[in-house]
C-alpha cells in the first residue's frame, strides 16, 4: 500500500476529468485493488505520482516504457527528460499521442471561452476577445479547427 509522505493530506481543489478506454480503467481497478488504494481517484493519484518519479530518476526508462505500453492507436509528442532549448537546430519533431478527436478538442474549447468571454466585464478586453471569439465560431462551422483554435488562443488572451 502507497502511504503519503506528510502527515496531513494535501487539499485536494482541481477536479482534473480525463477519458479512459474501458482497458485502461480495467488496469487502473486492477492496481487499485492490487495495492488497496482507497479510491479509484488514490489510484491514479498514487499511479501518477509513481510516473513522475520515473520520468525524474530515469528518463530514457520511462521513454522506453511509453512506447510500449501505450496504445499504438495514441499519437503523442511526449518525450520525458529535459527539454532542448527552442533554437537547438536538432530539435526532434515528435508524435503527440492524443486519443481525443480534434474536433471534440475544439467543441470543447469554444463552450470554455464562450463562458469565459460571457463571465468578462464590459469593456474592450471583451469586445476583443468576443471578435476572436466569432471568428472561431466561423472557422469552426468550416471545418477548420487549426484557425479555430488559434481564435480561441487569441481570444483567451485579449481577456488577460
Amino acid at each position: 500500500m502507497i502511504q503519503s509522505k506528510s502527515s496531513s493530506p494535501e487539499k485536494l481543489i482541481e477536479k482534473l476529468q480525463i477519458m479512459v478506454a474501458d482497458s485502461e480503467l480495467t488496469m487502473i481497478d486492477d492496481w487499485r485493488s492490487e495495492n488497496r488504494a482507497a479510491s479509484r481517484s488514490a489510484a491514479i493519484r498514487s499511479l501518477i505520482y509513481l510516473g513522475l518519479e520515473l520520468s525524474k530518476a530515469n528518463p530514457d526508462k520511462a521513454n522506453e516504457l511509453l512506447e510500449q505500453l501505450l496504445p499504438k492507436n495514441y499519437s503523442t509528442a511526449v518525450q520525458i527528460g529535459p527539454a532542448e532549448p527552442p533554437c537547438a537546430s536538432a530539435h526532434k519533431t515528435l508524435k503527440r499521442r492524443n486519443p481525443v478527436n480534434s474536433n471534440n478538442n475544439a467543441e470543447s474549447k469554444l463552450k470554455t471561452v464562450k463562458a469565459a468571454c460571457d463571465k468578462a466585464p464590459a469593456g474592450d478586453k471583451k469586445d476583443a476577445a468576443f471578435k476572436h471569439f466569432s471568428a472561431a465560431e466561423k472557422a469552426h462551422k468550416a471545418k477548420n479547427d487549426k484557425e479555430c483554435m488559434t481564435e480561441l488562443a487569441a481570444a483567451e488572451k485579449a481577456l488577460h
